[in-house]
């Protein structure tokens, strides 16, 4: 991937941000601002946030293939009915072997959990070596 596909593609992640909340009056020209910037990246943005893919473990054991949007989110493909994600450590494998831990943030619901890469220094400076 080159460098401007993934400045494109992190930008279409910034457009999905949405609304900045502060009742601070103080911080409106800088609410404004921001909001600024979201409309630009909306413009300049793709439809596509996917900047690697690869393979989510829990424990060491392989669980589903996994997309990796700009913001550190993954998508999984599944994760194998009735396995319990409480307690597990989490890595995100890449397909050149590089790991990294990976958060697991559980919903309202039992079934309803996101994962976000938890090493983003060590994750984005990766994927700014493979555009070189």
């Amino acid at each position: 991937m080159q460098k401007i596909e993934l400045l494109t593609r992190a930008l279409t992640s910034v457009a999905g941000i949405g609304d900045i909340f502060t009742d601070a009056p103080e911080c409106a020209a800088s609410v404004a601002a921001a909001q600024n910037l979201t409309v630009l990246a909306r413009l300049l943005s793709t439809s596509d946030e996917t900047i690697a893919r690869g393979t989510l473990l829990a424990d060491g054991q392989v669980m589903t293939a996994v997309s990796v949007f700009a913001d550190g989110q993954l998508t999984l493909s599944g994760i194998p009915e009735g396995f319990n994600t409480s307690g597990r450590s989490w890595e995100l494998v890449l397909a050149d072997g590089q790991k990294f831990s990976v958060a697991m943030f559980a919903g309202e619901c039992g079934d309803d959990e996101t994962w976000v890469v938890d090493e983003p220094d060590a994750f984005y400076s990766a994927l700014l070596e493979q555009t070189n």
